[in-house]
C-alpha cells in the first residue's frame, strides 16, 4: 500500500461519530495513516476519557487495499482482548476517511529504549517488559494470528516501561505458510522471510520468533545486531561465521547472549519457542555487562555500551586487527577451509589493518558500515549453495566447522 502521508489532512479539531469524539494532538503518522488522540464529548471535563484514533484514507470496496485494511481490522479485533494488546473498539466510516478507534497509549518502545533509556541496567523493567511482549506474541500466535513486524516502533508502552501493548496489525496474516516474501521492517526480518533459502515459502510463526530476538538485543544494548539478515551484510555474515560475534560486539551478557542465539537459529524449525524464551529469561540474574567485564571487553563493545554511559571512544581508537589474530581474517579462515572440504575454491584473505568506523545511532541503525573489503565471490558461493537446499532444516551456511550456528542448542 503507497504511503498516505503526504494524502491526509490535518485532522485536528474535527469531530466523529456524530460529535462524539473531539481529534486533538496527532500522536504520530505512518505509511498507512495518521493517529490522533481524542476525547470522549460525553465524559465529564474533570475525568475525560480520551481514546487514539487512526485517521486512514478509505479505498474502493472490493479493492486489494480495502481488502487489506479489513483484515488489517478484523485480526486486531480479534486480537485485541489480551492485556497486552491495544484494545480495538470500532471503525468509523465518514467521507474519504476511515477512523479506527483504539485504546490510547502516548509512549512507545522505540522512545523508551532510545530517548528515554530507561531498560539500561534495569534488569528487573526489561525482563518484566519483555515477558509482557512475549505474552502478547504468543496470544496472536495461540489464535492464529502472526504479526510479521514485530519492532519497537509497533510496541507502545507507559511512559514507566512497566506496561506493554503490542499495536500495528497492518502485516499480520493468518497463513501459517506465507508466499508474500518480504514483509515487516528490514532490521527485523528473519533470513527466510527475505528469500534468502530459496524456499517457496516461510513460516510467519517463527520468523516472528527472530524479530523477537532483534528487539531483545535493542532493549539490552540500543542497537541492531545487523542491518539485513542476509549474507550481503557483513555483520550478518560476521555473526553466521563466528561463533563468538555477540560476545566481541554488543554489551550483552552470557545469559542474554544464550537466549537471542536460540531464537536466531537459522533453521526455524529450531528456534526457541516462547514459553522456552520464557523460562530461560526467569532464570537470567543480568542481561548487562558489569563494570569489571566491561572493562576487559573488546574496544568495539565499549563503544557500544558508551551510547547509554555516555562515554564515546573516537573512531581513530577503533583499529580493528586484520592480521593473523584478526577477528575477520580467522573467521573467513575458517570459512574458507570447510568450503575447500566440500569441494568449493575460496581466495584467501590478505593480512590488512585499517580503522572502520562505528555508527553511534540506536535500535535503527545497525551496528557495523560496509568493511572496505568484503569477500564477494565466497558470499556468492555460499547464496549458491544455501540455494539448493531442499528442505529447511538443511541450511549450508550454518554447517560446518567454519559456518558456527547462531543457536547454542
Amino acid at each position: 500500500m503507497p504511503s498516505t502521508k503526504s494524502e491526509l489532512p490535518d485532522f485536528a479539531g474535527r469531530y466523529i461519530g456524530k460529535g462524539r469524539l473531539h481529534l486533538l494532538d496527532l500522536l504520530g503518522a505512518g505509511a498507512y495513516g495518521k493517529v490522533y488522540k481524542a476525547r470522549d464529548t460525553l465524559s465529564p471535563k474533570s475525568n475525560s476519557v480520551f481514546y487514539a484514533i487512526k485517521c486512514m484514507k478509505k479505498h474502493e470496496i472490493g479493492s486489494r487495499h480495502d481488502m487489506h485494511q479489513k483484515r488489517e481490522f478484523a485480526l486486531h479485533a480479534r486480537a485485541s482482548r489480551h492485556p497486552n494488546i491495544i484494545t480495538f473498539f470500532d471503525v468509523i466510516e465518514k467521507g474519504l476517511f476511515v477512523y479506527v478507534i483504539l485504546e490510547v497509549c502516548t509512549g512507545d518502545l522505540h522512545s523508551a529504549i532510545v530517548q528515554k533509556k530507561i531498560f539500561y541496567k534495569n534488569d528487573e523493567l526489561l525482563k518484566s517488559a519483555y515477558t509482557q511482549i512475549l505474552d502478547a506474541v504468543e496470544f496472536c500466535h495461540g489464535v492464529g494470528i502472526y504479526h510479521r513486524d514485530l519492532k519497537p516502533d509497533n510496541i507502545l508502552c507507559s511512559d514507566d516501561g512497566s506496561r506493554i501493548f503490542l499495536a500495528d496489525f497492518g502485516l499480520a496474516t493468518t497463513v501459517t505458510a506465507c508466499r508474500d516474501f518480504g514483509c515487516g521492517s528490514m532490521f527485523y526480518k528473519s533470513p527466510e522471510s527475505m528469500g534468502v533459502f530459496k524456499q517457496p515459502t516461510y513460516a510467519p510463526k517463527e520468523s516472528d520468533i527472530w524479530s523477537l530476538a532483534v528487539v531483545l538485543v535493542n532493549m539490552i544494548t540500543g542497537r541492531c545486531p545487523w542491518r539485513v539478515a542476509q549474507l550481503k551484510d557483513p555483520s550478518f555474515q560476521k555473526a553466521v561465521t563466528d561463533v563468538d560475534y555477540f560476545c566481541k560486539t554488543l554489551p550483552m551478557s552470557l545469559s542474554a547472549i544464550s537466549i537471542v542465539k536460540g531464537m536466531f537459529n537459522l533453521n526455524p524449525t529450531r528456534r526457541t519457542t516462547i514459553p522456552e524464551i520464557r523460562a530461560t529469561l526467569d532464570k537470567v540474574n543480568t542481561f548487562f555487562l558489569t563494570d569489571a567485564e566491561l572493562a576487559l571487553a573488546s574496544k568495539q563493545v565499549r563503544v557500544v555500551a558508551a551510547y547509554f554511559t555516555g562515554t564515546h571512544q573516537s573512531s581513530s581508537e577503533l583499529r580493528t586487527d586484520h592480521g593473523s589474530n584478526g577477528i575477520w581474517l580467522r573467521g573467513f579462515e575458517r570459512l574458507r577451509r570447510s568450503l575447500l572440504s566440500v569441494g568449493i575454491k575460496a581466495p584467501q584473505v590478505e593480512e590488512k589493518s585499517e580503522v572502520i568506523e562505528r555508527h553511534r545511532a540506536p535500535t535503527n541503525t545497525a551496528l557495523f558500515p560496509p568493511p572496505r573489503r568484503i569477500l564477494k565471490s565466497v558470499v556468492d558461493r555460499l547464496k549458491m549453495v544455501s540455494g539448493t537446499s531442499s528442505s529447511r532444516s538443511s541450511m549450508v551456511p550454518c554447517t560446518g566447522t567454519a559456518a558456527a550456528n547462531l543457536s547454542s542448542k
